[in-house]
């Protein structure tokens, strides 16, 4: 990013108190401090001396003595720092991390936002304190400012138009037009260790407009920045490697990985949930014995995304909760609908599709036009399903659970059973796999599917989240719906 391992330059005493950030401050500041990280209280003045040792001197004394910070934050890099449209207020990681560093001085901010090559001047001429914006540290930029510790790390990554070659290293950019923002690392790093031709812009977003038209062959920056264009339905691409497992969770959640997540980046694959009971989402092929459907693409793009492998495990319905409370799977993406009760046992993600509560009937059957029409009939459901919860709560139906939904079919067909209810998609696969069933009125509600993991794992979450943003976002899901149910897109609400 602005040359990006990412370490932000602050005055002395912000030198002593960080540690988990990096800041960047004109030269002539003291280095740091070994004092214990235990945050003070007090008033500013007070809180310096006692990270310190001493009363503190030069700029970090102003800075206490006036009680606020002057922040150099260039806010053109979403996330890192953009103006919310509707606030009008900065925001972003380099925003939140300048705001946690001046509530531990007991400072007040003073904003200032330059464009991010006068940044190093103006500290030197005293513009501003500290620069809190993605500074990568370099032994060149050291001759003119100091760092802090880092406090966070990223990628250099390479992007490209949709459908654009992908690269295999830097001999692939020799000839080749790529775009970055000016006086980046990722600048230098074309200047030095390639043949490219090196297109510099304003900032580094401004770079892909020309991405997009054709006047670049590539765009360069930072592996964040980059994602985030994409999550802005910026029709653009990683081109080559994305880094490790471990680097592109740390480029995703703008720090280390922690809890389940760290666990999971380390060994590099995950372990997912999913009953291959329930065609289209998931199912064993006949001829390959391999589990395939919608949810399996799923969590392959997901894992794609991560740099992971998968350990398919494939447990009853039922048991998913459990197993994952208990540590025998990562995540269940298997179609869980989100709903109050089941938050209580685990976390869900955002929705990744959505579908219906749909009612089926033997072919000929009757046409229900309510949920009073199923008063005293008789209707399957799988076993703790949220179709069994709606019956139960919604209507007077004799409820009969089976341990998955298509279990319920053969009592259909013989008679046992008035009607069946599951969702949408499932009745439909059955009907093109030849069951003399159909569609028994209109659906009866709409849920949401997200994937489901154990509770307390924010992270994870995070990192799930992310994948399944940029599927919607890029259209892998689209085509994942379409390919698997019939040419309809069931990520998004109808």
């Amino acid at each position: 990013m602005r040359e990006r391992k990412t370490h932000i330059v602050v005055a002395v005493l912000l030198v002593a108190l960080v540690g988990m950030m990096a800041f960047a401050i004109g030269c002539g500041s003291s280095g740091t401090t070994d004092k214990a990280t235990t945050a003070p209280s007090g008033s500013a003045l007070e809180r310096a001396t006692t990270i310190l040792g001493h009363a503190p001197t030069g700029l970090a004394k102003t800075i206490v003595d006036r009680g606020s910070v002057i922040v150099a934050n260039d806010s053109n890099y979403a996330p890192q720092s953009s103006v919310d449209p509707a606030t009008k207020e900065v925001v972003g990681f380099d925003v939140d991390a300048a705001k946690g560093m001046a509530d531990i001085l007991g400072l007040t901010i003073d904003w200032k936002h330059p464009a991010w090559e006068t940044i190093p001047a103006g500290l030197k001429g005293g513009l501003f304190d500290v620069s809190i914006g993605s500074m990568t540290i370099t032994t060149e930029r050291m001759k003119a400012v100091s760092f802090t510790d880092p406090y966070y790390y990223t990628s250099g990554q390479v992007f490209v138009k949709k459908g654009g070659p992908q690269i295999t290293s830097v001999a692939d950019l020799a000839g080749k037009t790529v775009g970055v923002g000016a006086q980046t690392t990722y600048y230098d790093f074309l200047k030095a260790k390639s043949k490219a031709v090196v297109k510099t812009y304003t900032t580094d977003l401004d770079a892909v407009p020309d991405l997009l038209n054709g006047n670049l062959d590539f765009w360069m920056t930072a592996g964040p920045t980059g994602q985030q264009a994409i999550l802005q339905g910026k029709a653009i691409e990683f081109s080559g490697s994305r880094g490790s497992a471990m680097e592109r969770a740390t480029a995703i959640l703008g720090h280390a990985p922690t809890g389940l997540a760290l666990d999971i980046v380390t060994k590099g694959s995950v372990i997912v949930a999913n009953d291959p009971n329930y065609a289209p989402q998931s199912s064993v092929d006949p001829v390959t014995k391999e589990i395939v459907g919608f949810d399996v693409d799923v969590a392959k793009g997901m894992a794609d995304i991560l740099g992971l492998a998968i350990v398919w495990k494939q447990p009853a319905w039922e048991t998913i909760p459990a197993g994952m409370k208990g540590g025998l799977f990562d995540v269940s993406i298997g179609s869980m609908t989100i709903t109050t009760e089941r938050a209580k046992a685990v976390s869900f993600t955002d929705p990744y599709y959505y579908t219906s509560g749909q009612v089926f009937v033997k072919t000929g059957g009757p046409q229900i036009t309510s949920v009073a029409d199923l008063a005293g009939k008789t209707v399957g459901v799988g076993a703790q399903t949220t179709y069994y919860d709606f019956l139960k709560s919604k209507t007077k139906a004799i409820v009969k659970t089976y341990t998955t939904d298509l279990d319920a079919v053969p009592d259909l067909l013989n008679g046992n059973l008035d009607f069946w209810m599951t969702a949408g998609p499932t009745g439909q696969q059955a009907i093109l796999q030849g069951k003399a069933i159909e569609f028994s009125g209109k659906p009866l509600y709409y849920e949401d599917l997200a994937f489901a993991t154990k509770l307390g794992e924010p992270d994870l979450i995070a990192l799930f989240n992310y994948t399944i943003q940029k599927m919607h976002a890029d259209g892998q899901l689209t085509a994942m719906s379409k390919q698997w149910y019939n040419g309809i897109d069931l990520t998004v609400k109808q």
